[in-house]
Parts: structure tokens; sequence; C-alpha cells
């Protein structure tokens, strides 16, 4: 046997070895965590939220900063691998899957997560994502011609793009209502913002009485604001108005009672913050819609109950919606929505503040209540608008140089002629990621003052005088 043969052998039980030793030291720490939980209770495990929790129980890339969660989110280790087992099953009969296993497993879901947002199981479908439970709505209903939709100028782009594009199908108006932040170079108190939105809201519906449907965010994605959800339906319902809500940043993060939240529709990701696979998501239609609202694909259920024709689309992967008992079992043990808002709200207030004082700015201006537990926007310095301009294209060049300069990922948006930073928090980020993020910026701006000049076309602010333009940006969820 050669010399080179006996190498390559002894090299391939090294690299065998490592990794079952790798396996087992994973294995070895979860079953530890596991039975320490138990003896000690849910406390020990949130005494492992941040950076160990991290390591365990996620697949992050250990050389870049995740602070941007709220986008995309990301599947817990155990969500993934109860997933890839419903694909193996899949594969290993394709015939028995779709035709006997996959439906019962579907309304198993759907049970579970009704039960998180306390809803009716019966007025509950799966779509992808929250995108697609507004085009669903918005497409299937009737809006005479001269009819109206109003949206806010915090309202998520491809939603507004889904609104202007029924608007101009159907020859109905689009109506935007502008909410203005009473930033530093505006001088104002916020005190008054839930009542004055609910206001402007009954305002908008007496000048414009052919709205027939407003969408409202639950939480608005730029500003990470938290809406007065209740009160805008409560004044859309006396002027006769149906109500979309867009959850889309809703489930986990706050709690939610659908049924009683009174809505016509709701859509919400469970991707973002219950820790589903991405492409899960929730359309709620009331009873009294149900045979109107339609799923986008037709297919062989379409003459048959509401339930049944979302579930049949066509052939498609459904295991991301057939993961969320293992998805909420996850949630569940680290401590349930109190002990993640505990941490995550902590460390978002702290991060927050601590970035508008390392760059002398502010943190976007808004009550107390108001505030989404897990977000934050944080104006940036001056150098980065006047360099970047405050364009989608600015957006992204910003969000791109951070990430190729120092593997930062966070979100970049434009409000009011200025560009914000606005941050996430879970629970497997630390103190020492918003310091990361804070010091990327640092240097970036440094690079700015001593002569990098970034590959973008200085254009008009994305949140200015066009309603339109400032709904018009790539997605950042």
């Amino acid at each position: 046997m050669s010399s080179g043969t006996i190498s390559w052998i002894i090299t391939s039980i090294a690299q065998i070895t490592m990794f079952f030793l790798l396996v087992w030291w994973v294995a070895l720490i979860k079953l530890t965590t596991s039975i320490l939980t138990l003896i000690l209770g849910p406390e020990y495990k949130q005494s492992l939220f941040g950076k160990h929790l991290r390591n365990t129980e996620f697949t992050l890339d250990a050389y870049a900063t995740f602070v941007n969660h709220g986008s995309f989110g990301t599947v817990p280790r155990v969500v993934q691998e109860a997933q890839q087992r419903l694909k193996d099953e899949m594969e290993q009969c394709p015939g028995s899957w779709f035709f006997y296993k996959a439906r019962p497993m579907w309304n198993k879901s759907i049970t579970a997560i009704a039960k998180f947002v306390n809803a009716d199981p019966k007025n509950l479908v799966f779509v992808l994502n929250a995108t697609t439970g507004v085009n669903t709505v918005l497409k299937s209903l009737d809006l005479p011609e001269g009819q109206g939709i109003v949206v806010t100028n915090q309202t998520y782009g491809a939603i507004y793009k889904t609104a202007q594009d029924v608007c101009l199908s159907k020859k109905c108006n689009l109506v935007v209502l502008n909410i203005t932040f009473q930033t530093s170079d505006l001088d104002g108190s916020v005190e008054f913002y839930a009542a004055d939105i609910v206001e402007q809201y009954r305002k908008v519906l007496k000048e414009n009485p052919n709205i027939k449907l407003a969408i409202v965010d639950y939480i608005t994605s730029a500003s990470a604001m938290k809406m007065p959800v209740s009160k805008i339906i409560q004044v859309c319902h006396e002027f006769g108005v149906m109500v979309l809500v867009d959850g889309a940043h809703a489930p986990g993060q706050v709690p939610l009672e659908l049924e009683s939240l009174n809505a016509d529709f709701f859509v919400g990701n469970l991707h973002k913050w219950m820790f589903t696979p991405r492409g899960s998501a929730i359309l709620w239609v009331h009873p009294k819609y149900q045979d109107t609202i339609n799923p986008l694909v037709v297919s062989w259920n379409q003459d048959l109950g509401f339930q049944d024709k979302f579930f049949m689309q066509g052939t498609q992967d459904q295991t991301s919606y057939l993961v969320i008992d293992s998805a909420s079992k996850f949630y569940y043990e680290l401590g349930g929505m109190n002990a993640i808002t505990g941490y995550n709200k902590c460390l978002a207030s702290w991060a927050s503040l601590m970035l508008a004082t390392e760059w002398k700015t502010e943190v976007l201006p808004i009550p107390e209540s108001m505030r989404a537990p897990f977000m934050a926007s944080i104006r940036l310095p001056l150098e980065f608008t006047a360099a970047y301009g405050t364009s989608c294209q600015s957006e992204f060049m910003i969000r791109r140089d951070l990430f190729q300069r120092y593997r930062v990922l966070t979100a970049v948006c434009c409000i009011q002629s200025s560009l914000w930073c606005r941050i996430s928090a879970n629970v497997y980020n630390t103190k020492e990621d918003y310091m990361k993020l804070a010091d990327a910026f640092n240097r970036l701006k440094h690079a700015l003052n001593t002569g990098y000049k970034p590959d973008v076309k200085i254009i008009g602010n994305s949140l200015g005088p066009s309603p339109a333009e400032s709904l018009t940006c790539i997605n950042q969820g």
C-alpha cells in the first residue's frame, strides 16, 4: 500500500472521527440543557439567551453580525431538522404523502396556530407570506369603479404596489394617509400620536366617502410603530369600511386575539417571529367573506369550502406549514411570549439608545405604548444621507457596504428625508452585536470622510413629497 493511500485513509478516519465528535458534543449540550431546564425550570433556559442560544440552537454564520431578524427571520436547528424529516418522508412515498398524509397534518397545523393567535380554526388558512395574503384579499374583493382603498405612507412597499395595481385595474381610487414623525428637525410633541392617527383616519374617511377598504399595519415595517389597530378598525366600521390588517410582524411579537380584533381580514407572517421556515403565513377571514375570498391559484377544490380551496393549489411542498408544532414548541420552551418579550424588548431599547448616543442622533420619536417590542429605528448621521442620498438605491447600497466591508446585516430605511437604521432584537442577540453595528457605521463614516465615494446616484428622498415614491423600495421586511 502506497504512502499516499495510507495518508488518505488516516485523513479520512480523522475527518469522520471529528464529525462524530462534533455531533456527539452538540447532542450532549442539548441533552444537558434539557435536563437542567427540567430540573431548574424555564428560568435556566432564559439565562442562556444570547450567544449560547445562537451557538446551540441556530445555524447562523459565526463570522457575521445579525441585527435584522425582522426582515427574514431565522429557523432554529430543531425546526430545520423537523422539516427535513417531513421532506424525507414525502420523498419516500410521494403518492401516499399527497393523497393521504398532507391534509390531516395541514389541519393539525391550522389548529396549532389558531390556538396561538386565539382564532377559530375554521377562519384560518395558510398562505406563503403576508404579501400573498394581501394579494389574495384585494384580488378577490369586488370593488366597483370609483370606490377606494386607503393606505398610509408607512404601508409596506409590496402592499402599496398591490393596492396600486388593483386600483388601476378596477379603476378605483388609492388614498394615502400621511403620518409625520416629530423628529428633531421638526418641532412638536409626540404625545398626541395614537389619538391623532385615529382622528386622521376619521378625517380621511369623511372626506372620501367612496373608500371601501382600509389596509392597516399592525406594526409598520420601516418605522417599527405599533398602530392603534383596534381603534382604527372601530372608526373604519363606523363608516362602513372593511379593514385588512397587515400583521406581517405581529405573530410572535405581540399577543393576538384575532376573533375579538373585529377586523374583516388579517394576514401575518410566521417566519419572522414564530421561528417557522420561510414561506409560511396565515390569512384570517371573517366568515361573512369566506365565500368571496379565493386563492390566487385556482385548482381542483375551487368549488368546495374556504379551507379546501386554500389547501389544494396544485402540487406544492407544504412542509413549511407542517412544522408549526415544532416551531411553537421551541417558542414555548424558551419561556413563551413573556420571557421572549422580556429579553428582546430590553435589548432593543438599550441598543436603540446606545446607538443614538454613539451616533449623536435620535431614536424615532414614538410614544412608548406604540413602539414595536422587538424593533426600533435610529437616525443615521447626516454624512450617510449626504453620501448615499435617500432613495431606494441608497438603502440597498448602504446595506451592501455594511455587509461586504464589515459583515454586519441590518435594515436601512428612508424616513422624512433622512436615512435610518432599523434594528431587530431576538433571543440569540447580545449587546455586543449592536456595539459591532455602531462600530461598523462609525468605520463606514470615517471611510466617507476620508475619500470613499459610494457608487450611487443621489436622487430624491423616498419619504418625500410623493407618497407613491415612499413605498417603492427594495424588500426589507
